[in-house]
């Protein structure tokens, strides 16, 4: 069996879609990797623990997590220090 791995770098806030064997569709960050499972985080509350042995596919999202409309919300200083920030983290 294949082991999908993620490189740590881009796992900070990129979006993925990890499909298991059984069908199940998980989007959302992978927040967390062990040698046996990794954890997909899909909003504040919600994290699944998927083992590796049940993952067909890791894909690359293409929607970003922004929440939709954030940058409406904020003054063009404030979205200029959110995009400073999430530049740091990489």
């Amino acid at each position: 069996s294949s082991r999908a791995r993620v490189s740590r770098e881009a796992t900070n806030y990129e979006p993925f879609t990890v499909l298991t064997r059984d069908g199940q569709v998980f989007p959302g960050i992978i927040t967390r990797e062990t040698a046996e499972a990794i954890y997909v985080t899909a909003n504040a509350t919600t994290t699944a623990r998927i083992l590796r042995s049940d993952l067909q596919t890791i894909e690359q999202g293409t929607v970003s997590i922004m929440p939709e409309g954030l940058d409406q919300q904020l003054t063009p200083g404030e979205l200029g220090d959110l995009m400073a920030f999430l530049v740091s983290l990489r």
